[in-house]
């Protein structure tokens, strides 16, 4: 007979698709900007992360570039889009952030 607590398990984790892999990255990224909050409910910036894990979006656009369906190829597009846009306005926000602490002193 089959345990169940291992049944519980592999329900709950996700098939192993291209789209889930993109989620899965994107969603580090998203935490890695503060926009999402940490299992323990707490927000942190880390933009050098949050570009790590973009790297490796684009880094996957990359190396499967021709052979993604049409799903996958706007998929990815859009999130990429999306993720820079993200981290372009939290980089701009840090910015100003220091602008204002260096007036300040």
């Amino acid at each position: 007979m089959a345990d169940s607590s291992a049944d519980n398990v592999n329900s709950e984790i996700p098939p192993a698709r291209f789209d889930v892999l993109v989620q899965i990255l994107s969603s580090q990224a998203l935490l890695a900007l503060g926009l999402i909050p940490d299992p323990q409910g707490q927000t942190e910036v880390r933009l050098p992360i949050a570009k790590h894990f973009i790297d490796m979006l684009t880094m996957l656009e990359e190396k499967t570039r021709s052979n993604l369906t049409g799903h996958e190829h706007n998929l990815l597009e859009r999130t990429l889009h999306e993720l820079r846009v993200l981290y372009l306005d939290k980089m701009q926000g840090t910015d100003q952030q220091q602008q204002q602490q260096q007036q300040q002193q």
